[in-house]
């Protein structure tokens, strides 16, 4: 069943914490046998050695990526205000979505610790300053969890009569079918990048990276302060009068009004893309759960996009804006 990247990012396995229950095991095994001096009994020494071993494996099989978010005008951290930078994989459908997130300190610093060996994640690094400036997305694709310290990342500031971030809102439905159904949606934006002929965006495919070699690939945009899109959909309030037999939920993401800045990491380095000029243009994903605290999918298909606002064009937004996005319809749940 397909999990949204929050529940997915909680509750995938981690061989970090698997190896340290094995030496946990592996410890007691030792402090369970028959009382006898460590000296006499080399066994012990054996267990011994095999815990450190295991020791050694649980951190080795980890390391990390850190950097620092700047204004890329001022190469100073961006002060006050809110900073998220997110760490993410393409999922079964190619979109990237979240693995683990996190907010800078006061510096701009980051540092993700315990990452599986021989991983590769794309960051993506929001950012609205203690002025309400927004800043354009910035993307890092292909960044290993080997160590990789990214040093300074830059965000371009949004410039303009307005410079506060955009907000696309829409609405979330569901049903049987035959009747509503209560379920949980986390609703998502998503832009599109392409690294290898710079950000192209066609109007099927709204705000997409492209990357050296490849197709396009959605990413997942971290909302910004004021984004309410983890909701309840548990009755009929707030339903068109055009919409019957289904439950729905509001939501709203405040994100970028603005096209991603992208970078490719390789050979240590990363090279970096200014964002392409407007229109930015958006999808918009919700997953469907349990209603109550479970990662369960409850619909069939578990997850349906928005690619288009209520008159069927795309989703445009831009800096200070609020845009509309066709409503998102689960009709197969239970």
């Amino acid at each position: 069943m397909f999990k949204s990247s929050w529940e997915s990012s909680r509750n995938r396995p981690s061989h970090f914490w698997r190896a340290v229950l094995v030496a946990a095991a592996l410890f007691m095994s030792i402090n369970t046998v028959a009382p006898v001096t460590m000296s006499a009994t080399p066994t012990h020494y054996a267990l011994l050695s095999s815990l450190a071993d295991a020791t050694r494996i649980a951190t080795s099989a980890h390391s990390g990526i850190s950097g620092r978010i700047v204004d890329s005008a001022t190469g100073a951290p961006i002060s006050g205000g809110r900073l998220i930078v997110a760490l993410e994989q393409p999922d079964g459908t190619g979109t990237d979505t979240v693995f683990t997130q996190e907010s800078p300190d006061a510096a701009g610093r980051f540092s993700f610790s315990l990452l599986p060996v021989g991983t590769t994640f794309d960051l993506v690094a929001v950012a609205v300053n203690g002025s309400g400036v927004a800043y354009s997305a910035t993307v890092v694709v292909g960044v290993p969890s080997s160590g990789v310290d990214l040093d300074a990342i830059p965000l371009v500031a949004e410039t303009g009569s307005d410079t506060g971030p955009a907000r696309i809102e829409g609405i979330v439905t569901a049903s049987s079918g035959s009747g509503p159904s209560s379920i949980r949606a986390t609703v998502s934006a998503i832009q599109t990048i392409n690294l290898r002929d710079g950000l192209s965006v066609p109007v099927d495919v709204p705000q997409t990276v492209t990357l050296t070699g490849a197709d396009y690939r959605p990413v997942t945009i971290p909302g910004e302060r004021g984004t309410s899109a983890d909701i309840l959909l548990r009755s009929a309030s707030g339903c068109p009068a055009s919409m019957q037999n289904v439950n729905c939920g509001k939501y709203v993401i405040v994100a970028p009004g603005s096209n991603p800045s992208v970078g490719v990491f390789s050979a240590g380095k990363v090279s970096y893309q200014q964002p392409a000029a407007p229109p930015a243009l958006y999808s918009v994903r919700a997953d469907a759960f349990m209603p109550y605290g479970t990662a369960e999918s409850v619909c069939l298909p578990s997850f349906q996009s928005a690619f288009a606002d209520p008159k069927g064009q795309p989703v445009r937004v831009s800096s200070g804006g609020t845009a509309m996005a066709e409503p998102i319809a689960f009709t197969g749940c239970w």
